[in-house]
Formats: structure tokens, C-alpha cells, sequence
């Protein structure tokens, strides 16, 4: 689902606190996203940036979307809901250390596979 989806789904998420956790987590394919926590409604969700320049595959630089907020091309986002979780003191422990994850090739995985083994395991 995109963004706009995402928060029109639920009227709480327009209105909860967020914490955000960095926007430049990237997978092994070097696609760039950005992890967030609401607070109303203890989700943890993950939001992919996907630049398509005209006539072009997709861009998987994490700088794309600031790039290209100036030009004619359009970035889309795909909302991916990792976990229920109205913890925040669980959701801290559970993201230990991320900021040392940010720009590292394979930091999303790691952080998939971290989540799996506290007990909320893909598909989301």
C-alpha cells in the first residue's frame, strides 16, 4: 500500500505521535527506506522509496527522492506494517543500536531478521 493509503486506513495514525527510527535503512539491493513508530497505534512500519525517472527503471540511490523533489519525475512509497507493538520501552529494545545501521548495505535485513527472532516474523 502507499502512504497516503496507509494513513487514510486508520484516522489514528493522522493524529499519533511518531517516532521515527532513520530514513536510510537499506536492503541488500540497495533500496532505501524509513522506519516509524506510532504511538496511538503501536505500529511499526517500514516505508520503501522507489524513484522512476521518465522512461527509466527504478533508482535505488537513498538520495533520489531529495534529488528529484525538483524535477518532473515522481518517487513512490510502499508501506510495509513490520509489527504491533504499544510498548515503546519494547520497541526501543527491539531497534537497539539502529542509527549504526543507517546507509549499511543489508541494515534492513538485519533489522527483518532481528524482529523475526523476538517473534514477529514476515510476511507483514
Amino acid at each position: 500500500m502507499d502512504l497516503d493509503d496507509f494513513y487514510d486506513g486508520d484516522p489514528r495514525r493522522g493524529e499519533s505521535p511518531e517516532v521515527r527510527f532513520g530514513a536510510h535503512w537499506l536492503d541488500e539491493a540497495g533500496y532505501a527506506y524509513a522506519i516509524a513508530w506510532l504511538e496511538r497505534t503501536g505500529e511499526l512500519y517500514a516505508v520503501r522509496h522507489v524513484a522512476w525517472a521518465q522512461g527509466l527503471p527504478p533508482l535505488v540511490d537513498p538520495w533520489a527522492q531529495f534529488r528529484l523533489r525538483h524535477r518532473q519525475d515522481r518517487v513512490e512509497a510502499e508501506v510495509f506494517v513490520l509489527l504491533v507493538e504499544s510498548s515503546r520501552q519494547r520497541i526501543d529494545s527491539l531497534l537497539d543500536g539502529w542509527a549504526h545501521q543507517q546507509g549499511q548495505s543489508g541494515g534492513f535485513e538485519e533489522l527483518v531478521a532481528r524482529l523475526d527472532e523476538a517473534g514477529y516474523p514476515p510476511p507483514w
